[in-house]
């Protein structure tokens, strides 16, 4: 079964590669939807990936946006 783009972007965002992060969102990845309950910006953050978070958000991540851990 193929991976969603949204489960392809955080799969990316784990991988703290930004070239794939940034492949994933020029096809389309929405920054701001979650794949399997996590949000790519938040996993970004928690991973201390400055670099993959200013990319999600310079690709129109909402910071203000939390996912279900964030929310808790």
């Amino acid at each position: 079964m193929a991976k969603t783009l949204h489960r392809q972007l955080l799969d990316a965002v784990f991988s703290e590669d930004r070239s794939r992060v940034e492949r994933v969102l020029a096809a389309g990845a929405d920054p701001n939807r979650p794949a399997e309950q996590m949000l790519p910006l938040v996993e970004a953050c928690r991973a201390g990936s400055v670099a993959i978070a200013e990319l999600l958000l310079a690709s129109g991540a909402d910071a203000e946006l939390q996912d279900e851990q964030s929310a808790h």
